[in-house]
């Protein structure tokens, strides 16, 4: 089976934003929002909000994994 796979100007800009995107929001994560304990909306705050019930011993990393995982499927 041949996937015809074209890259064109407009995918290769859609990537880069959406890595970036995703850096920024690592950044916040780890730098403003971790430090002050402030729990944003979605997958990510409910990993931190389990980070801090649990008394910081199951990492947000894995926990935001385990909430998105199935969500890819």
């Amino acid at each position: 089976m041949k996937l015809n796979l074209k890259i064109t100007r407009r995918s290769l800009f859609d990537m880069l934003m959406i890595t970036i995107g995703a850096m920024l929001m690592g950044a916040s994560l780890g730098i403003f929002l971790i430090e002050s304990k402030v729990v944003p909306g979605g997958a990510s705050g409910l990993a931190m909000a389990i980070y801090y019930l649990t008394g910081e011993r199951i990492p947000i990393g894995i926990t935001m994994w385990a909430i998105n995982a199935p969500l890819f499927f």
